[in-house]
Protein backbone atom coordinates (compact mmCIF):
# COMPACT_ATOMS: atom_id res chain seq x y z
CA UNK A 1 0.00 0.00 0.00
CA UNK A 2 1.65 3.08 -0.77
CA UNK A 3 1.78 5.87 2.18
CA UNK A 4 0.41 8.89 0.00
CA UNK A 5 0.83 11.35 3.50
CA UNK A 6 4.52 10.74 3.73
CA UNK A 7 5.30 11.56 0.10
CA UNK A 8 2.91 14.51 0.30
CA UNK A 9 4.64 15.92 3.57
CA UNK A 10 7.38 17.23 2.00
CA UNK A 11 5.55 19.84 0.72
CA UNK A 12 4.14 20.37 3.81
CA UNK A 13 6.49 21.61 7.48
CA UNK A 14 6.16 18.46 9.06
CA UNK A 15 6.90 19.09 12.81
CA UNK A 16 4.19 21.94 12.55
CA UNK A 17 1.73 19.83 10.82
CA UNK A 18 2.14 17.69 13.54
CA UNK A 19 2.45 20.18 16.21
CA UNK A 20 -0.88 21.84 14.93
CA UNK A 21 -2.60 18.48 15.43
CA UNK A 22 -1.23 17.79 18.91
CA UNK A 23 -2.52 20.86 20.18
CA UNK A 24 -6.32 19.33 19.20
CA UNK A 25 -6.66 17.04 22.02
CA UNK A 26 -4.41 14.00 20.04
CA UNK A 27 -1.16 12.51 20.91
CA UNK A 28 1.87 12.62 19.01
CA UNK A 29 2.69 9.36 18.38
CA UNK A 30 -0.97 8.75 17.20
CA UNK A 31 -0.98 11.79 14.75
CA UNK A 32 2.39 10.38 13.28
CA UNK A 33 0.94 7.27 13.09
CA UNK A 34 -2.10 8.02 11.25
CA UNK A 35 0.09 10.10 8.89
CA UNK A 36 2.29 7.56 8.26
CA UNK A 37 -0.37 4.65 7.47
CA UNK A 38 -3.61 6.47 6.04
CA UNK A 39 -4.59 5.94 2.79
CA UNK A 40 -6.69 8.99 1.24
CA UNK A 41 -10.23 8.18 0.83
CA UNK A 42 -10.80 7.37 -2.92
CA UNK A 43 -13.98 7.12 -4.77
CA UNK A 44 -14.42 3.93 -6.15
CA UNK A 45 -15.36 5.27 -10.13
CA UNK A 46 -12.74 7.50 -10.46
CA UNK A 47 -9.48 5.43 -8.93
CA UNK A 48 -8.17 2.59 -11.44
CA UNK A 49 -5.88 1.65 -8.54
CA UNK A 50 -6.58 -1.86 -7.61
CA UNK A 51 -5.20 -1.24 -3.96
CA UNK A 52 -7.11 -1.67 -1.02
CA UNK A 53 -8.13 2.28 0.30
CA UNK A 54 -8.74 2.61 4.05
CA UNK A 55 -12.24 4.35 5.00
CA UNK A 56 -11.74 7.74 6.69
CA UNK A 57 -12.58 7.46 10.38
CA UNK A 58 -16.05 8.75 11.58
CA UNK A 59 -14.57 11.50 13.51
CA UNK A 60 -11.02 12.08 11.65
CA UNK A 61 -8.35 13.99 13.09
CA UNK A 62 -7.61 17.77 12.04
CA UNK A 63 -4.49 16.21 10.09
CA UNK A 64 -6.19 14.11 8.12
CA UNK A 65 -9.20 17.42 6.84
CA UNK A 66 -6.10 19.57 5.60
CA UNK A 67 -6.71 20.11 1.76
CA UNK A 68 -3.85 18.28 -0.04
CA UNK A 69 -2.69 16.18 2.12
CA UNK A 70 -4.58 13.52 0.98
CA UNK A 71 -4.48 14.63 -2.23
CA UNK A 72 -2.15 11.74 -4.87
CA UNK A 73 -0.97 15.20 -6.60
CA UNK A 74 -0.07 16.78 -3.50
CA UNK A 75 -2.17 19.73 -4.26
CA UNK A 76 -6.20 19.89 -3.89
CA UNK A 77 -8.44 20.94 -7.22
CA UNK A 78 -10.68 23.82 -5.26
CA UNK A 79 -13.51 24.57 -7.15
CA UNK A 80 -14.92 27.90 -6.65
CA UNK A 81 -18.48 28.39 -5.71
CA UNK A 82 -18.98 24.93 -7.08
CA UNK A 83 -18.02 25.12 -10.95
CA UNK A 84 -17.10 28.80 -10.94
CA UNK A 85 -18.37 31.60 -10.02
CA UNK A 86 -20.79 33.59 -12.27
CA UNK A 87 -18.98 36.61 -13.57
CA UNK A 88 -21.85 37.76 -15.53
CA UNK A 89 -25.45 36.01 -16.78
CA UNK A 90 -26.07 33.60 -19.22
CA UNK A 91 -23.87 30.52 -19.91
CA UNK A 92 -23.07 28.20 -17.19
CA UNK A 93 -24.66 27.27 -13.63
CA UNK A 94 -25.68 29.37 -11.14
CA UNK A 95 -22.83 29.59 -8.22
CA UNK A 96 -23.02 28.61 -4.54
CA UNK A 97 -26.00 25.60 -5.51
CA UNK A 98 -26.47 22.20 -5.54
CA UNK A 99 -26.37 21.21 -8.82
CA UNK A 100 -22.99 23.66 -9.50
CA UNK A 101 -21.33 21.75 -6.47
CA UNK A 102 -22.17 18.00 -7.92
CA UNK A 103 -21.02 19.16 -11.61
CA UNK A 104 -17.58 20.22 -9.86
CA UNK A 105 -16.97 16.84 -8.58
CA UNK A 106 -17.76 15.05 -11.81
CA UNK A 107 -15.18 17.29 -13.44
CA UNK A 108 -12.58 15.90 -10.93
CA UNK A 109 -12.68 18.87 -8.08
CA UNK A 110 -11.12 17.15 -4.75
CA UNK A 111 -12.95 19.65 -3.01
CA UNK A 112 -15.64 22.61 -3.21
CA UNK A 113 -15.41 25.88 -1.82
CA UNK A 114 -18.71 28.11 -1.44
CA UNK A 115 -19.40 30.93 0.36
CA UNK A 116 -21.97 30.66 3.70
CA UNK A 117 -23.96 33.51 5.29
CA UNK A 118 -26.37 32.48 8.26
CA UNK A 119 -29.93 33.44 8.12
CA UNK A 120 -31.56 35.45 11.09
CA UNK A 121 -32.59 32.74 12.37
CA UNK A 122 -29.60 30.80 12.48
CA UNK A 123 -29.59 28.42 9.78
CA UNK A 124 -26.31 28.23 7.78
CA UNK A 125 -27.22 28.84 3.57
CA UNK A 126 -24.77 29.48 0.11
CA UNK A 127 -24.53 32.57 -0.89
CA UNK A 128 -21.88 34.81 -1.20
CA UNK A 129 -23.02 38.55 -1.49
CA UNK A 130 -24.35 40.12 2.19
CA UNK A 131 -27.52 41.46 0.18
CA UNK A 132 -29.78 39.22 -1.81
CA UNK A 133 -31.77 41.49 -4.73
CA UNK A 134 -34.75 39.91 -5.88
CA UNK A 135 -37.30 42.04 -9.31
CA UNK A 136 -40.69 40.20 -8.29
CA UNK A 137 -42.72 40.91 -11.46
CA UNK A 138 -42.80 44.75 -12.71
CA UNK A 139 -41.86 45.82 -9.50
CA UNK A 140 -38.71 47.61 -8.09
CA UNK A 141 -35.57 45.95 -7.13
CA UNK A 142 -35.81 44.72 -3.27
CA UNK A 143 -32.79 44.66 -1.61
CA UNK A 144 -32.33 42.60 1.73
CA UNK A 145 -29.83 41.20 3.37
CA UNK A 146 -29.15 37.62 4.05
CA UNK A 147 -28.98 37.79 8.40
CA UNK A 148 -32.47 39.76 8.42
CA UNK A 149 -34.47 37.19 6.64
CA UNK A 150 -35.39 33.79 8.44
CA UNK A 151 -34.71 30.86 6.27
CA UNK A 152 -38.64 30.69 6.10
CA UNK A 153 -38.50 33.89 4.08
CA UNK A 154 -35.08 33.60 2.20
CA UNK A 155 -36.89 30.51 0.78
CA UNK A 156 -39.80 32.31 -0.22
CA UNK A 157 -38.35 34.86 -1.57
CA UNK A 158 -36.45 33.14 -4.28
CA UNK A 159 -39.00 30.26 -4.67
CA UNK A 160 -40.18 30.93 -7.96
CA UNK A 161 -37.14 31.18 -9.67
CA UNK A 162 -37.12 27.23 -10.06
CA UNK A 163 -41.46 27.03 -9.98
CA UNK A 164 -42.29 30.02 -12.00
CA UNK A 165 -45.23 31.14 -9.82
CA UNK A 166 -44.55 34.93 -11.16
CA UNK A 167 -42.00 36.21 -12.78
CA UNK A 168 -39.31 36.76 -10.08
CA UNK A 169 -35.45 37.62 -11.29
CA UNK A 170 -32.40 37.84 -8.66
CA UNK A 171 -30.21 40.80 -9.86
CA UNK A 172 -26.89 41.21 -9.30
CA UNK A 173 -24.05 44.17 -9.94
CA UNK A 174 -21.93 42.30 -12.09
CA UNK A 175 -18.12 43.89 -12.82
CA UNK A 176 -18.27 46.23 -16.04
CA UNK A 177 -22.32 47.15 -15.32
CA UNK A 178 -22.91 50.66 -13.98
CA UNK A 179 -26.14 49.17 -12.02
CA UNK A 180 -27.21 45.86 -11.06
CA UNK A 181 -28.16 43.32 -13.84
CA UNK A 182 -30.79 40.43 -13.91
CA UNK A 183 -28.82 37.61 -13.06
CA UNK A 184 -30.13 34.46 -15.04
CA UNK A 185 -28.24 31.54 -15.63
CA UNK A 186 -28.68 28.54 -17.83
CA UNK A 187 -28.64 26.57 -15.33
CA UNK A 188 -30.90 27.49 -11.98
CA UNK A 189 -31.29 25.93 -8.93
CA UNK A 190 -32.47 26.67 -5.65
CA UNK A 191 -30.50 28.66 -2.77
CA UNK A 192 -29.43 25.84 -0.70
CA UNK A 193 -29.07 25.33 3.12
CA UNK A 194 -25.90 23.80 4.19
CA UNK A 195 -27.38 20.83 5.42
CA UNK A 196 -29.30 20.42 2.56
CA UNK A 197 -25.75 20.38 0.46
CA UNK A 198 -24.62 18.00 3.23
CA UNK A 199 -27.11 15.51 2.90
CA UNK A 200 -26.96 14.79 -1.10
CA UNK A 201 -23.32 16.04 -2.39
CA UNK A 202 -21.03 12.77 -3.00
CA UNK A 203 -19.47 11.41 0.07
CA UNK A 204 -15.72 11.94 -1.40
CA UNK A 205 -16.18 15.59 -2.12
CA UNK A 206 -14.72 17.95 0.60
CA UNK A 207 -15.99 21.20 1.43
CA UNK A 208 -14.08 24.00 1.92
CA UNK A 209 -16.75 26.81 3.75
CA UNK A 210 -15.91 30.09 3.26
CA UNK A 211 -16.88 32.10 6.34
CA UNK A 212 -18.56 35.36 5.27
CA UNK A 213 -18.59 38.39 6.75
CA UNK A 214 -18.58 40.84 4.89
CA UNK A 215 -16.82 44.81 5.56
CA UNK A 216 -17.31 48.21 3.66
CA UNK A 217 -14.22 47.28 1.98
CA UNK A 218 -15.75 44.21 0.64
CA UNK A 219 -19.15 45.18 0.16
CA UNK A 220 -20.41 48.85 -0.57
CA UNK A 221 -23.09 49.35 2.40
CA UNK A 222 -21.64 46.51 4.26
CA UNK A 223 -21.25 46.51 8.41
CA UNK A 224 -18.75 44.89 10.35
CA UNK A 225 -20.73 41.72 12.25
CA UNK A 226 -20.85 42.67 16.21
CA UNK A 227 -18.83 39.59 18.26
CA UNK A 228 -21.91 37.83 19.67
CA UNK A 229 -23.59 37.53 16.32
CA UNK A 230 -20.57 36.37 14.48
CA UNK A 231 -20.11 33.69 17.23
CA UNK A 232 -23.89 32.39 16.83
CA UNK A 233 -23.20 32.24 13.47
CA UNK A 234 -19.89 30.40 13.45
CA UNK A 235 -21.71 27.88 15.97
CA UNK A 236 -24.74 27.24 13.93
CA UNK A 237 -22.11 26.35 10.79
CA UNK A 238 -19.99 23.84 12.98
CA UNK A 239 -23.22 22.27 14.41
CA UNK A 240 -24.49 21.51 11.08
CA UNK A 241 -20.68 19.91 9.74
CA UNK A 242 -20.35 18.28 13.07
CA UNK A 243 -23.84 16.58 11.74
CA UNK A 244 -22.04 15.11 9.28
CA UNK A 245 -19.17 13.46 10.50
CA UNK A 246 -17.70 11.84 7.51
CA UNK A 247 -17.40 15.07 5.49
CA UNK A 248 -14.33 16.14 5.33
CA UNK A 249 -14.54 20.03 5.78
CA UNK A 250 -12.19 23.41 5.99
CA UNK A 251 -13.17 26.94 6.87
CA UNK A 252 -11.57 29.69 5.78
CA UNK A 253 -12.22 33.53 5.54
CA UNK A 254 -11.38 37.07 4.64
CA UNK A 255 -12.27 38.10 8.50
CA UNK A 256 -9.48 37.54 10.94
CA UNK A 257 -11.51 38.03 13.92
CA UNK A 258 -14.04 35.08 12.60
CA UNK A 259 -11.21 32.71 11.49
CA UNK A 260 -9.21 33.23 15.16
CA UNK A 261 -13.50 32.70 16.86
CA UNK A 262 -13.91 29.66 14.66
CA UNK A 263 -10.58 28.17 15.58
CA UNK A 264 -10.97 28.93 19.49
CA UNK A 265 -14.26 27.36 18.95
CA UNK A 266 -13.29 23.77 17.85
CA UNK A 267 -10.40 22.14 17.46
CA UNK A 268 -11.42 19.09 14.63
CA UNK A 269 -11.71 21.08 11.40
CA UNK A 270 -8.34 23.17 9.91
CA UNK A 271 -9.13 26.78 9.53
CA UNK A 272 -7.37 29.10 7.16
CA UNK A 273 -6.90 32.81 6.79
CA UNK A 274 -7.85 34.18 2.91
CA UNK A 275 -5.39 37.03 2.45
CA UNK A 276 -5.33 39.09 -0.66
CA UNK A 277 -2.33 41.14 0.81
CA UNK A 278 -3.44 44.41 -0.55
CA UNK A 279 -1.54 47.79 1.27
CA UNK A 280 -3.80 50.38 2.32
CA UNK A 281 -6.85 48.35 3.85
CA UNK A 282 -8.04 49.09 7.00
CA UNK A 283 -7.65 45.80 8.51
CA UNK A 284 -3.59 46.04 8.85
CA UNK A 285 -3.65 41.96 9.09
CA UNK A 286 -4.95 41.66 5.82
CA UNK A 287 -2.31 43.89 4.39
CA UNK A 288 0.71 42.27 3.74
CA UNK A 289 2.34 38.47 3.79
CA UNK A 290 3.93 39.28 7.27
CA UNK A 291 0.99 40.06 8.53
CA UNK A 292 -1.24 36.90 7.19
CA UNK A 293 1.78 34.94 8.91
CA UNK A 294 1.47 36.47 11.82
CA UNK A 295 -2.23 36.67 12.22
CA UNK A 296 -2.13 32.59 11.11
CA UNK A 297 0.33 31.85 14.19
CA UNK A 298 -0.96 33.75 16.53
CA UNK A 299 -4.49 32.27 15.94
CA UNK A 300 -2.94 28.94 15.46
CA UNK A 301 -4.24 28.83 12.05
CA UNK A 302 -3.19 25.71 9.82
CA UNK A 303 -2.95 28.21 7.09
CA UNK A 304 -3.04 31.10 4.49
CA UNK A 305 -5.21 31.12 0.96
CA UNK A 306 -3.45 33.98 -0.53
CA UNK A 307 -4.64 35.46 -3.80
CA UNK A 308 -2.55 33.61 -7.03
CA UNK A 309 -1.80 37.42 -8.48
CA UNK A 310 0.72 37.95 -5.27
CA UNK A 311 2.37 34.55 -5.67
CA UNK A 312 2.98 34.91 -9.23
CA UNK A 313 4.59 38.43 -8.28
CA UNK A 314 6.67 37.40 -5.77
CA UNK A 315 7.64 33.57 -5.89
CA UNK A 316 9.59 33.49 -2.52
CA UNK A 317 6.26 33.87 -1.09
CA UNK A 318 5.31 30.20 -0.92
CA UNK A 319 8.93 29.52 0.49
CA UNK A 320 8.14 32.16 3.50
CA UNK A 321 4.92 31.13 4.47
CA UNK A 322 5.82 27.00 4.54
CA UNK A 323 8.94 28.18 6.29
CA UNK A 324 6.43 29.58 9.13
CA UNK A 325 5.78 25.65 9.38
CA UNK A 326 1.83 26.93 7.47
CA UNK A 327 0.38 25.18 4.58
CA UNK A 328 -0.39 27.43 1.62
CA UNK A 329 -3.13 27.80 -0.74
CA UNK A 330 -4.23 30.12 -3.43
CA UNK A 331 -7.41 31.55 -5.27
CA UNK A 332 -8.26 34.25 -7.53
CA UNK A 333 -8.99 34.67 -11.12
CA UNK A 334 -4.87 33.73 -12.26
CA UNK A 335 -5.65 30.58 -11.09
CA UNK A 336 -7.30 29.47 -14.63
CA UNK A 337 -3.78 29.95 -15.86
CA UNK A 338 -2.46 26.26 -16.34
CA UNK A 339 1.15 27.53 -16.61
CA UNK A 340 0.77 29.45 -13.43
CA UNK A 341 -1.28 26.47 -11.57
CA UNK A 342 1.66 24.08 -11.99
CA UNK A 343 4.54 26.87 -11.29
CA UNK A 344 2.54 27.08 -7.91
CA UNK A 345 2.41 23.11 -7.39
CA UNK A 346 6.22 23.13 -7.58
CA UNK A 347 6.44 25.92 -4.98
CA UNK A 348 4.42 23.87 -2.74
CA UNK A 349 0.57 24.98 -2.69
CA UNK A 350 -1.56 22.48 -1.45
CA UNK A 351 -5.08 24.27 -2.08
CA UNK A 352 -5.77 25.83 -5.50
CA UNK A 353 -9.19 27.62 -5.84
CA UNK A 354 -10.17 27.59 -9.63
CA UNK A 355 -13.14 28.25 -11.49
CA UNK A 356 -11.52 25.87 -14.08
CA UNK A 357 -11.77 22.72 -12.46
CA UNK A 358 -12.02 20.55 -15.59
CA UNK A 359 -8.48 21.97 -16.96
CA UNK A 360 -6.76 22.17 -13.40
CA UNK A 361 -8.31 18.88 -12.99
CA UNK A 362 -6.87 17.60 -16.00
CA UNK A 363 -3.57 18.87 -15.02
CA UNK A 364 -3.44 17.56 -11.29
CA UNK A 365 -4.43 14.02 -12.99
CA UNK A 366 -1.46 13.84 -15.54
CA UNK A 367 0.87 14.94 -12.53
CA UNK A 368 0.11 12.13 -10.55
CA UNK A 369 0.37 9.84 -13.74
CA UNK A 370 3.63 10.94 -14.09
CA UNK A 371 4.90 11.13 -10.43
CA UNK A 372 3.51 7.53 -9.74
CA UNK A 373 5.63 6.27 -12.77
CA UNK A 374 8.49 8.14 -11.70
CA UNK A 375 8.17 6.65 -8.10
CA UNK A 376 7.22 2.64 -9.51
CA UNK A 377 10.44 3.07 -11.25
CA UNK A 378 12.77 4.05 -8.40
CA UNK A 379 11.54 0.70 -6.45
Amino acid sequence: MVNHPVSILRREPRARILRHAHSHHRSLSAVSSALANITPPASPDRSTDSEEHVEPPDVPDVASQIPGLFEESGCAVVAHRGLGMNLKPGKGIRENTVASIIAAHDFGADWSEFDVQVTKDGVPVLWHDDFISVRRGDGEVENSAIRDLTIEQLKKLVRPITETEEPVVIYRKFAGTPEPAPWIMDVEDEIPTLDELMSVAPDDLGFSLELKFGTPEDFPGGKKVDPARMIMELRATLAVCKSHPRRRVAFSTFDPDAATHMRALQGLYPVMFITNCQPGQDDVRRCSVEAGIKTALDADLVGLVIRADVLRNDPTVPTRVRAAGLMLGSYGGPNTDLALVERQVDLGVGYLCTDDVPAVARLMSARSTTRNAVLAGAR
